[in-house]
């Protein structure tokens, strides 16, 4: 039975903005498409003639060396597999380990984290966005640091997790200089990195089996109790003397805003309007959980 195998551009963007490398397996006028580790910032950066990327990108000659040799792999992955059905063809050549990247720190490739935490952008609030950003770009460091490119699926495992666990137990506090991450921050990021292996084991990418955080316990223990103003240094705040209407004004009434009405997160406090007044309570849904919150507005507040 006779099968092609092609490559080609997709014409439309993904939402990062990268035009992905595919490709086309056909049969019997039946396609296949299958999305390769290559992404191009410009369309014009690929020549439909040719099936190949052109010499106005910087990484083209090792690009067009990747797009070789996965087109290889799969064709030779169909003379393996022999006349077999063109989906189950498409499986077998998804489940390569040379196209099994967890995430990436070279540019123009894409990756099954980059693609989740992208797909999850219009879903979540953007504090949590930004959050899994943030454990994208410390997992990247720690790639750096080891001189890997390509983080596979296979290599996250036990091993992998201690190692990155002792990463960021050395890494540099930005908000308390000459101090490391506290505990709950590098347990932040481990729950991030979790969240994304458990959407890998739900897809078929890593087997139930091999989830390494069925034997890997994050330390969520905190160093120290959080500190609290008391009521003598929250008076000196009130107190201040400060030009009415200055950005400092602002900013203190807003914070005692928050205080007067039982700690509103900032992410929540900056997005109130004025119709989360009603009758004298303050009405609004937390970002964080989506739970609603009414709260009677004590004399302060207003």
């Amino acid at each position: 039975m006779n099968t092609s195998f092609t490559l080609e551009l997709k014409n439309q963007p993904t939402s990062a903005g990268l035009y992905p490398v595919y490709i086309r397996i056909t049969r019997e006028r039946k396609h296949k498409r299958i999305k390769t580790t290559i992404a191009l910032k410009r369309k014009g950066d690929w020549n439909p003639h040719k099936k190949e990327i052109r010499t106005s990108e910087a990484h083209c000659k090792a690009w067009n060396e990747q797009l070789a040799k996965e087109l290889e792999e799969a064709k030779n992955t169909h003379r393996e597999k022999g006349d077999t059905s063109i989906d189950s063809l498409k499986a077998a050549i998804d489940s390569q380990e040379s196209r099994m990247i967890f995430y990436t720190i070279i540019e123009g490739k894409e990756s099954f984290a980059q693609n989740k935490v992208e797909e999850a952008k219009p879903t979540e609030s953007l504090g949590t966005y930004k959050h899994y950003r943030s454990t994208l770009v410390m997992l990247g460091k720690y790639m750096k640091s080891k001189g890997i490119g390509d983080l596979y699926f296979s290599d996250i495992d036990l091993s992998f997790l201690k190692s990155y666990e002792a990463f960021l137990g050395k890494v540099e506090n930005q908000r308390v200089k000459g101090r490391t991450l506290d505990k709950t921050t590098i347990a932040n990021y481990l729950k991030k990195l979790r969240k994304l292996v458990y959407e890998a084991v739900e897809e078929g990418k890593i087997p139930v089996e091999k989830n390494p955080f069925l034997r890997f316990s994050i330390n969520q223990k905190k160093e120290t109790a959080k500190e609290k103003l008391d009521m003598e240094e929250i008076n000196s705040i009130i107190d201040l003397d400060i030009p009415k209407g200055s950005l400092e004004w602002h900013t203190r009434n807003a914070w005692l805003f928050s205080f007067y009405n039982a700690g509103i997160r900032a992410g929540d406090l900056l997005q109130l309007r004025w119709n989360n007044v009603e009758k004298g309570r303050l009405v609004y849904k937390m970002g964080k959980n989506g739970k609603e919150r009414n709260l009677e507005l004590v004399q302060e507040a207003k």
